[in-house]
């Protein structure tokens, strides 16, 4: 059985809700499509050897939501073919890597093409920019609500702790219809008196795609900086790769108050997205144990 703290070094990686799909190769599968606004979106696998991971167990399903903040709906979630198939059995998965979309409640059904993006993208860049008190604040109020769920419906004496979020920087500078920035934030798990800690880094990838706002996010453990160039690298790819596939929409220019608020939003459901997959795999550690 996997040791806590190798799973927490792993699994702390991961990106928001989890299971499984159809085990084939990732360079043979088709775009998955999902809606979004009522609107039909083709998104490509991110990278070779991850499979879709989502909706396979319901109670799994409701565990890490309870982590997700209200302003976020997840809609798709991806991790290897092995940790697929882990999760389908029912087994421990390291999730080593891990890939997640997720959209903006509050914009979901709003028409923003590329020009209506780069109209308000640099305002939403100075928002993440001065956000870090902030967003430790909003992450301290969705872990209450999720240790809430987790100890008083399932009965464990588990709890997740997110804290010390940092924005390094922000990547992809030249395109001005996509905002991207990294993050990095420490988690500390405790199970029953005892407590892991470990140092995690996420990439944040926000663009809109066939009208539509995404908000991509890929993460992993945090050893040096070549692992932010990585998870900045994976998830800008994929991000091109989903607009490449979609209908281009240009749309037309939008006053800044239209996305007051996402860049911090998209952020705390960056972070978030780390914590739901980590607590969900120590519960199911826990479980199996």
């Amino acid at each position: 059985m996997i040791s806590l703290k190798r799973s927490l070094a792993v699994l702390s990686s991961c990106l928001a809700i989890a299971i499984c799909a159809p085990h084939v190769a990732a360079a043979e599968q088709a775009p998955a499509t999902v809606q979004v606004g009522g609107r039909d979106l083709q998104i490509p696998v991110p990278a070779k050897g991850m499979v879709r991971c989502d909706g396979i167990s319901e109670e799994f399903d409701k565990n890490l939501n309870a982590f997700l903040p209200a302003t976020n709906r997840m809609i798709a979630y991806f991790c290897t073919e092995a940790d697929a198939e882990g999760l389908k059995k029912g087994e421990n998965a390291p999730m080593d890597v891990s890939f997640n979309i997720q959209t903006m409640r509050k914009l979901e059904s709003q028409e923003i093409g590329s020009k209506t993006f780069a109209s308000v993208r640099d305002s939403m860049r100075k928002e993440v920019a001065n956000m870090q008190d902030e967003l430790n604040a909003k992450l301290k109020q969705v872990m209450e609500k999720g240790n809430a769920h987790i100890q008083n419906e399932k009965k464990l004496d588990a709890a997740l702790d997110v804290s010390d979020v940092a924005v390094l920087g922000f990547f992809d500078e030249e395109n001005s219809s996509a905002l991207g920035f990294t993050t990095t934030m420490n988690l500390a798990t405790k199970i029953a008196g005892t407590e892991e800690k470990s140092r995690n880094v996420v990439a944040a990838y926000l663009i809109p795609a066939n009208g539509r706002m995404l908000l991509l996010y890929a993460g992993r453990p945090y050893l040096n900086d070549g692992d932010r160039l990585v998870v900045e690298r994976e998830v800008k790819a994929w991000g091109d790769a989903i607009i490449a596939a979609n209908p281009k929409i240009e749309g037309k220019a939008a006053s800044g108050g239209l996305f007051r608020g996402v860049g911090r939003s998209g952020l705390v459901g960056a972070g978030i997205g780390v914590a739901v997959a980590l607590i969900a795999m120590i519960l199911r550690k826990r479980q199996a144990a």
